[in-house]
């Protein structure tokens, strides 16, 4: 699995590629909001390819970005979820 994280106060999402405990290289796909924070990784669409999802600390707003492996390849909303739930 990936390792997911962002800059500050700039918001440039990288995303980390490991073998085991090793570095194996890293893209960064693009910016998000700064009060988006990653909430997990799967294969929403079912494509084969890791996808990141993320969840508003504000408004509880969740969206995932569709990867066509290191390449951001589109998004969706998929709601939101009571700010009284924490991932």
């Amino acid at each position: 699995m990936p390792v997911v994280a962002k800059s500050k106060p700039h918001t440039l999402v990288a995303v980390w590629f490991m073998d085991g405990t090793t570095f194996a290289g890293s893209v960064s796909p693009g910016y998000v909001a700064l009060d988006w924070q990653n909430a997990g990784t799967g294969d929403f669409n079912r494509d084969g390819h890791t996808d990141l999802l993320w969840r508003s600390a504000s408004t509880g707003q969740v969206a995932v970005w569709f990867m066509d492996r290191v390449t951001f390849a589109g998004s969706a909303s998929l709601g939101y979820v009571s700010l009284d739930w924490q991932n």
